[in-house]
């Protein structure tokens, strides 16, 4: 996942997480951003920041953190704020986390360095430890010069 590295089995909640559910409507697994369908109250797919063509403006609307896998169909849950916990040891105190615009098919996180020209600035949260990030969502329709 981008220049994040962590295992999906190691994304947990805290004591701090709200958690949300819904149906999956694109195959998701652990730590992808989620958006949800216009098309389909309840239904989510991976969120995307780039500026491709196909992207719809519903995936630059970020929800929330999938909190494990799930197939086509399939009940997810995610954390929709609060904290979130992931071993990925490119983290850093204070880095502050968005969407990635380069993840093949979407759901990405990356740091807000690695956002490009033209890329959408959707914000999910910054790093309070090195394995603890804060979500706290922030959908922009600003564009990254």
């Amino acid at each position: 996942m981008a220049a994040f590295a962590f295992d999906p089995a190691d994304v947990n909640t805290t004591d701090t997480s709200l958690i949300r559910r819904g149906i999956a409507s694109t195959a998701i697994t652990a730590g992808m951003a989620l958006y949800e369908r216009s098309t389909g109250a309840g239904r989510y797919g991976r969120c995307f920041a780039g500026t491709t063509a196909t992207t719809l403006a519903d995936e630059r609307t970020c929800k929330g953190i999938a909190l494990h896998a799930a197939a086509v169909g399939q009940p997810i849950a995610f954390i929709g704020s609060g904290s979130i916990t992931l071993s990925d040891s490119t983290m850093t105190v204070a880095a502050r986390v968005v969407v990635s615009s380069t993840l093949v098919g979407g759901g990405g996180l990356d740091f807000s360095s690695a956002l490009g020209s033209g890329d959408f600035s959707l914000f999910v949260g910054i790093t309070r430890t090195a394995a603890l990030l804060d979500i706290q969502i922030l959908n922009s329709t600003a564009v990254t010069a």
